[in-house]
């Protein structure tokens, strides 16, 4: 070696190691960490249990047959992963109306509709009967009296309504029963209402796709269909959990990790919220092979679209010395949507106050994709009854940058909670960036060595580059 190559070699070292002694404690790249967990997240993983969630099961209305079935599937996928795992009823309010209705000649397939406000409930094994078609008339056929009514709603109907005509003109013809066909030009939600009293007869509504396949039965002959609609029933919460391994490491507190596993009536729910739960599983898997320094809770609660109906279940269940063990709680809702203004993802509280799962977020999402916007004040969620319980929960969900989620539409996609919340409006590259930036955020939370929080790149305004990583293959 030249002296002049020497000069330069120890010139090269000394300015290294200048450098790294330099270096700040933050800037120390947290991405070995979440290497672990990424690089092993699959996302065909996750979208296979997506495409289950939303189209094997499909809609998963509070109550129904269909909720059921996917509790009892997410509780296999997590029992398979080696978590305990429980399933928590809850009994449902009795204004909630569950809908169990089949066509059951000539073909037998399930409908999925949803209760007209002030219908009548059924009885015992429902209300049965042949389909007339009256189309978009209110003058019945001849052939009305002692069969239910096929009935097309307007073109410019919306979740609001009234169908009170329409209840007038089938009861006076001798109908047993109307299932309406929402032929409204817009997606909009299924739903609509009568005055009161209440209906002597089963109202119900369903989208213009089961309606045409109502309709191409009666072409092939008749066609009988059996109405259920009944209240009094239950749901369930998924509750799935792992401790530490080693006793030495334990701190006696919590994460919670959750989501809602059920849709509208109606909705297939593939974005809302069939998305945040194929996330969470894939989290859970990655996540089970690794050690922890306090327990994880991976939770997916029912009856959500009727008033977070099982995280307050869940909440109410915890005493107080429990719930002090929770150190936060992360809620996740409808991250995979493919509508391209919904670019960004967002964080937030339920009072707008900032929180240590805020941080764990926003500084994982920094760190692999710069998409993890701070959003405020958000409810409408199952992060609320933990929030109001005491525990720092957050919302982590997709919307439009900049704006807020839930309120008057702004935000969303023009298919929330329509029967057009389908797999094929979801993206997988946005359901895989959501993922990974859950896993890292619960990683960093979970791990018996996290650093200090407050020395992170957020809080320092530091901008870290951005940092792409390849997913590997699972073995």
């Amino acid at each position: 070696m030249t002296k002049s190559n020497k000069r330069l070699t120890i010139l090269l070292l000394v300015l290294f190691m200048i450098g790294a002694i330099a270096l700040p404690a933050f800037a120390l790249p947290k991405q070995a960490f979440d290497n672990k967990v990424v690089k092993r997240i699959s996302i065909d993983h996750a979208w296979g249990h997506l495409e289950y969630l939303a189209e094997e099961i499909g809609p998963r209305a509070t109550g129904s047959t269909q909720e059921k079935a996917a509790a009892q599937y997410l509780a296999n996928v997590f029992e398979s992963y080696g978590y305990q795992t429980t399933l928590q009823e809850f009994n449902l309010p009795t204004n909630v109306i569950v809908p169990e209705v089949k066509v059951i000649a000539p073909v037998e397939y399930q409908l999925f509709p949803a209760p007209i406000t002030q219908t009548a409930l059924t009885l015992g094994g429902g209300v049965t009967g042949q389909i007339v078609d009256w189309g978009n008339s209110l003058t019945p056929p001849n052939d009305a009296s002692g069969k239910i009514a096929l009935m097309d709603s307007a073109t410019n109907a919306t979740r609001s309504t009234n169908y009170t005509t329409y209840r007038t003109a089938a009861m006076d013809a001798g109908a047993t029963g109307i299932i309406i066909v929402q032929k409204s030009l817009n997606p909009t939600s299924l739903g609509g209402r009568v005055h009161t009293p209440t209906s002597a007869i089963p109202i119900i509504i369903v989208s213009n796709e089961q309606g045409d396949a109502i309709r191409n039965s009666l072409v092939t002959g008749e066609t009988i269909v059996n109405i259920k609609l009944e209240t009094q029933k239950t749901s369930y919460n998924v509750v799935a959990t792992r401790k530490p391994q080693n006793a030495k490491k334990q701190t006696g507190k919590a994460l919670i990790i959750g989501g809602h596993y059920d849709s509208v009536y109606g909705a297939p729910g593939a974005n809302d919220n069939a998305s945040s739960i194929a996330a969470m599983l894939e989290v859970a898997r990655v996540i089970a092979d690794y050690p922890i320094g306090m327990e994880v809770r991976f939770i997916a609660f029912g009856g959500e679209e009727r008033g977070f109906l099982g995280s307050y279940a869940y909440v109410n269940s915890l005493s107080p010395s429990e719930r002090a063990q929770v150190v936060g709680m992360i809620n996740m809702e409808m991250l995979g949507s493919a509508y391209e203004p919904v670019e960004f993802m967002f964080a937030a509280t339920s009072n707008g106050i900032n929180n240590l799962m805020i941080d764990s977020v926003i500084d994982a999402g920094s760190r692999i994709s710069k998409t993890v916007q701070w959003g405020g004040r958000v409810g409408s969620s199952d992060h609320v009854p933990f929030q109001n319980a005491g525990i720092p929960a957050i919302v982590y969900a997709r919307a439009y940058p900049g704006s807020m989620p839930w309120g008057g539409g702004n935000g969303l996609e023009a298919w929330y909670h329509t029967p057009f919340d389908t797999i094929d409006r979801m993206s997988k590259e946005r359901l895989e960036e959501a993922t990974l930036i859950l896993g890292a955020a619960t990683y960093e939370i979970l791990r018996p060595d996290t650093p200090n929080l407050k020395r992170s790149a957020i809080r320092r305004e530091i901008d870290f580059p951005e940092v792409h990583y390849l997913v590997d293959e699972i073995q």
